[in-house]
């Protein structure tokens, strides 16, 4: 494998997690709305289940697909087919430079306050369904 290919992955897998934060603020909007139309639901077991389905389909709609590998992917799995394709590499030096460039990307993305920047209306939504959850199951 070449650098411009191994460059060419590396910035497809990153438009993958910049996507991946992009549909998480907007599957944040859509949970808030979500959440509020559930307390229109009569009380009891009916807004439970209501509020237990919007969880799961928000659970289910966090995964976006990774064009390049043309399915859905988790951050691990991703991270890892990436350092797969760095080690093909023949130069070491190459493979030490993707090596480093992989290893910042993981530290900037999954880094909890830069995740708290970049999806703060998912969090902000999420926790308030979570809030609203609880109220009903107490």
């Amino acid at each position: 494998m070449k650098n411009k290919e191994i460059s060419d992955y590396v910035d497809s897998f990153s438009m993958f997690l910049i996507e991946y934060d992009k549909n998480l603020n907007i599957q944040g909007i859509w949970l808030f709305l979500a959440t509020l139309g559930c307390w229109s639901v009569p009380e009891g077991g009916l807004r439970i289940t209501a509020f237990l389905i919007t969880l799961l389909i928000f659970f289910n709609n966090l995964f976006v697909v990774w064009e390049t590998e043309k399915k859905h992917v988790t951050f691990k799995a991703g991270f890892s087919n990436v350092e797969r394709k760095i080690s093909e590499l023949e130069n070491s030096t190459d493979r030490e430079f993707w090596t480093e460039v992989l290893n910042l990307k993981k530290v900037q993305h999954l880094r909890f306050i830069g995740r708290l920047k970049r999806s703060p209306i998912y969090i902000v939504s999420f926790v308030f369904h979570v809030v609203c959850l609880s109220e009903v199951l107490i």
